[in-house]
């Protein structure tokens, strides 16, 4: 009988042992999805800036390609020149239009004492 209970107890041991090797490598495994899921978000995150990026770069592109067009043409390249560089054609003239000018300054020329005098009708 003492055999027997020698047999229970080892055969009990190793089968802890085993369950908790198991245990270990689920976890161990968990871990590592849990990472791999954690990177596969990330480049998806930056899968998605990037697509971003490179749509702003196509809109750019579109836009270059106009810009080099209108460069191509002695029109566009005159626009560019007087744009640039502030020139005008021979005979030609510049009008420059200037806001007009109010006033209203006799409110400011009072020293501050008089307004408080007017606020105070004194």
């Amino acid at each position: 009988m003492r055999k027997r209970y020698r047999k229970n107890k080892t055969h009990d041991i190793r089968q802890g042992v085993t369950i908790a090797v198991l245990v270990l490598l689920v976890l161990w495994f968990s871990s590592l999805i849990w990472s791999l899921a954690g990177k596969a978000v990330v480049a998806w995150n930056v899968a998605n800036e990037t697509h971003g990026q490179a749509n702003a770069l196509g809109v750019r592109t579109k836009a270059l390609e106009k810009r080099i067009y209108i460069l191509s043409t002695q029109r566009g390249k005159e626009a560019t020149i007087r744009t640039a560089f502030g020139v005008a054609r021979e005979g030609e003239q510049v009008i420059v239009v200037m806001p007009t000018a109010t006033h209203n300054s006799t409110e400011h020329s009072k020293p501050w004492w008089k307004k408080v005098l007017e606020y105070i009708s004194l």
